[in-house]
C-alpha cells in the first residue's frame, strides 16, 4: 500500500526492460543479428505502413548501418564484402525513401532483409541455438 489508500503498481516495465536487457547480454552473436534484423525490418515495414513515420526510417537506417559496421572483412572474405555491398544497397533505398518521402522502393527493402534474416535463423537452428 502506499500513502492514501491505492496499491502501487508492480515495476512491469523495468522487469520487461530487465528480461530484454538479459536476452541480448546471453545471446550469441548469431542470435544478435536474427535480432538486428527483425528490428530493422519492423522499421522498414513500420514506414510502408505508415507514410508520416519518418523515425522509422532513422531507425532502420542505423539497425542496418549497424549489422554493416560489425562486418569483418579481413576474416570474412568474400561473404563480408557480398554483405557490405547488400547493406549499402539496402541502406542506399531507405534514404531515397526518407529523402524522397516515398514508400515504393521499402517492399523490395522488406523483403530483402527479411531473406537474409532468414538465412541468419536457419543458421542459428542448424548450430542448435534459438534465434531469440
Amino acid at each position: 500500500m502506499i500513502p492514501g489508500g491505492r496499491l502501487s503498481r508492480p515495476p512491469f516495465g523495468h522487469a520487461a526492460q530487465s528480461y530484454r536487457q538479459t536476452a541480448v547480454q546471453t545471446a550469441g552473436p548469431a542470435q544478435l543479428i536474427v535480432e538486428v534484423h527483425d528490428a530493422a525490418l519492423t522499421s522498414v515495414l513500420q514506414r510502408a505502413s505508415h507514410a508520416a513515420n519518418e523515425l522509422a526510417l532513422v531507425r532502420a537506417h542505423a539497425l542496418v548501418s549497424e549489422l554493416q559496421s560489425a562486418l569483418r572483412p579481413e576474416s570474412d572474405g568474400t561473404l563480408a564484402r557480398e554483405l557490405d555491398a547488400f547493406y549499402d544497397a539496402v541502406l542506399h533505398r531507405i534514404v531515397d525513401a526518407y529523402v524522397q518521402g516515398s514508400t515504393g522502393g521499402l517492399p523490395a527493402v522488406a523483403d530483402a532483409l527479411r531473406e537474409l534474416r532468414g538465412a541468419w535463423s536457419a543458421l542459428c537452428e542448424r548450430a542448435r541455438v534459438p534465434p531469440f
